[in-house]
Order: C-alpha cells, then sequence, then structure tokens
C-alpha cells in the first residue's frame, strides 16, 4: 500500500487518485493504488528521502489534501510525500459488541497511583453531580494493567513505544481503547461538569460529539482549526471528553487509524511536540477518522460549553508537563 503524511491510503478510481484512512478502506470499496498503477497513468516516482518518495506527473507533484483529495501542486512538502507498507499492516483490534445505551461509567486517567491534589475538587463534584455513575481513575500503572488486560501485548507495546515525553498522547490512545472497550465518559482531569450527565445524555444517544465554538461564549474562537482539519465544518472535534456507547463503530475507526498512526510515524516526516501529537494520536486525528461517518445516524453533535461540560474546571490549573515544544521523537 502507498501512504499519504496524513497515513492515509492512496486510492485509485479510474485516472483519478484520492486517499481514505486506513479504517474506511474496506467499508467503502475502495482499491489501493500500486506502483504499476502509477506507471500506467504516466506518474513518476522520484527520491527515497526518509523512506518517502514524491509522485510527478507533467512536473507537478501529487498533494494529499486533507479532504481526501489528490491535487497536483508545483512545490514539494510534507503533504507530496507518500511512503510503500506491508499490505497486511492493519493493526489486529479485538471487535466488541456495542452496548444498546452508553454505560453509566466516568473515566479519567493522570500518572500518579493517586488523584493529584489540584484535581481533588474536580473529582469531588464529578462524583457528587453524578450520583449512580461509578467513577474510575487510572494511574500509569493501570493503564498498563489494563491494555495487557483487555487488548494484549502487541497493542500494549504499541503504547509504550510512545515517547514517556509525550505523556498527553499516551493518555490520548489510553481513552480510546478505555472507551471502546467500556464506554461510558471520559473527561481530561481537568475538565467536568456544571449539571448531571443524566441532563446531557438523551435516551438513544451513542456518541455525542462538540467543536470548539459554543453559542454561550468566545472564548474558544478560533480554537481546533488546524489545517490538517481545514475542511470539517466548525473544526476539529473535541476529544477531551468522549461520550459513547462501548464498542461504538467510530470509537473502533479511531482506535485502528490511532494504532496505524503510531507504528508508521517518521520523525522527519511528522515531526515532533504539538504537531506530531495532534495529528498522530490527538484530537486531529480523532477527527479525520470520524468527520465522515457523523450523517450516519449514530452521533449526535452539540454544543459542550452550553451544555454544561466545562474544558478547565480547575483554578490556576497547573500542567504536569508540556509536550508542545518537545523536539525529541513522538515514537521511540
Amino acid at each position: 500500500m502507498i501512504v499519504s503524511y496524513f497515513n492515509t491510503i492512496l486510492c485509485i478510481d479510474g485516472s483519478v487518485l484520492y486517499h481514505v484512512n486506513l479504517c474506511d478502506l474496506e467499508d467503502g470499496g475502495h482499491r489501493a493504488c500500486q506502483r504499476a498503477d502509477l506507471d500506467t497513468l504516466g506518474y513518476e516516482v522520484r527520491g527515497a528521502e526518509h523512506e518517502c518518495f514524491t509522485i510527478l506527473k507533467d512536473g507537478r507533484f501529487l498533494s494529499a489534501q486533507t479532504d481526501g483529495r489528490g491535487d497536483h501542486v508545483a512545490n514539494c512538502g510534507g503533504w507530496e510525500k507518500f511512503r510503500e507498507v506491508s499490505d497486511d499492516a492493519r493493526p489486529e483490534i479485538p471487535l466488541i459488541p456495542e452496548s444498546q445505551s452508553i454505560p453509566k461509567r466516568i473515566h479519567q486517567t493522570d500518572n500518579p497511583l493517586e488523584i493529584g491534589a489540584q484535581f481533588a475538587d474536580n473529582v469531588d463534584q464529578l462524583k457528587t453531580l453524578n450520583d449512580g455513575w461509578v467513577y474510575e481513575y487510572y494511574s500509569e500503572k493501570d493503564r498498563l494493567d489494563y491494555i495487557y488486560e483487555f487488548y494484549g501485548w502487541p497493542i500494549l507495546k504499541d503504547y509504550l513505544s510512545i515517547n514517556p515525553r509525550f505523556g498527553a498522547a499516551r493518555a490520548d490512545l489510553f481513552r480510546y481503547l478505555c472507551i471502546y472497550r467500556h464506554g461510558g465518559v471520559y473527561f481530561d482531569m481537568k475538565s467536568g461538569v456544571e449539571r448531571p450527565l443524566d441532563e446531557i445524555i438523551r435516551e438513544g444517544d451513542r456518541f455525542l460529539l462538540s467543536h470548539w465554538a459554543s453559542a454561550r461564549s468566545t472564548r474558544f474562537h478560533g480554537w481546533g482549526r488546524g489545517c490538517e482539519v481545514a475542511h470539517v465544518e466548525g473544526g476539529e472535534y473535541v476529544q477531551w471528553f468522549i461520550i459513547c456507547t462501548a464498542g461504538h463503530p467510530l470509537m473502533r475507526k479511531v482506535v485502528e487509524q490511532v494504532l496505524f498512526n503510531i507504528r508508521h510515524y517518521l520523525h522527519p516526516l511528522h515531526g515532533s511536540g504539538s504537531t506530531a501529537t495532534l495529528n498522530i494520536t490527538g484530537p486531529h486525528v480523532f477527527t479525520r477518522a470520524i468527520c465522515g461517518h457523523v450523517a450516519e445516524g449514530t452521533t449526535r453533535l452539540l454544543d459542550a460549553e452550553n451544555e454544561g461540560l466545562v474544558y478547565n474546571n480547575i483554578a490556576n490549573y497547573m500542567r504536569s508537563s508540556n509536550y508542545r515544544g518537545e523536539q525529541s521523537p513522538l515514537i521511540l
């Protein structure tokens, strides 16, 4: 298979080249493009820098656009670089039957064995406002045990390959694995609610999504508008909270794409810091994996802030680490 900068699969339909997420390859009857197809269409494959090559026609570079198109441009950057990977590179993920409703379980995670002092009031509020819900906190040790128990060594190995300096990326992967397996509600440690989840979640809800923009205030104006998700109306879908059924098919797509991203990360191509984190494990890949399926009746879009979901419920919040400026590789 030929993969793009986005770790999407280059496909062919007649004379048209486009690209799709690995997690969508089989669903839509897409045909992966092969080197022989490029020769037939009159493309030139040039170079092999850091495992990457470019694809040219009439002196213009094939470019993987964010919306899945294959455009042609005059200059070469990251979006114009491709690689070949094995056709059997698809991650093996247990198939979990979807639950009939969203379980009443709240999940949060941080590295220490005990909940940090700055988060105590937020956790207490979550528990108080959601009487009858199960609350579960996972330390770094708990995450290792959880992934090994429910997903086995190959996926735990993927988790351990994430540079420990990128705690956010490790938390990204864990939240997807946890919510896919058990469903319920995931919150970042600093995030919470102003009113009970039972008043937010409706009967029949399967997956709740929100953009950053809110009708309640302008505090998040312009957030989540990275170029990698520029094609998505409203920008990225936030994943500081995830609310969905266990075994939801879109969460399976997220898990599959993130694992594929981790296994095919290249430091010279994908970079480091916030850019790599957003695109390899974070809200950009979360958004790109599900954005083409939100109209299929399995999701509901809401205004998180207006509904009483709180991004930061802690005054004077102190980060334990800052991955944004980190220069070392995201994946070791």
